[in-house]
């Protein structure tokens, strides 16, 4: 994990590999950065199945915890992005 700075602040890097790991050890920052990392990605796929806003943000939420919940049964022969999409 690198660390940089971004406004005076840490910034720490991660590799998808880092994320993963860290996300089934329960490491909030790895769940941070999976979140930060696949949000757009969720968002285009939940507007296909929600028009409001609210009923989108549920549904993103609602398919985060699920990737977290199943996140140990990733294979990494696949992309990640791939795997969320199938999870949601």
């Amino acid at each position: 994990m690198l660390s940089r700075f971004l406004c005076g602040l840490p910034y720490f890097v991660m590799t998808e590999q880092e994320i993963i790991k860290g996300c089934i050890q329960g490491d909030r920052l790895a769940q941070s950065k999976l979140y930060a990392n696949y949000y757009a990605l969720m968002y285009n796929i939940v507007t296909r199945y929600a028009s409001e806003e609210d009923d989108k943000q549920a549904l993103i939420n609602g398919g985060f915890f699920k990737v977290l919940d199943k996140i140990n049964q990733y294979n990494n022969s696949y992309a990640l992005a791939t795997w969320i999409r199938n999870i949601l």
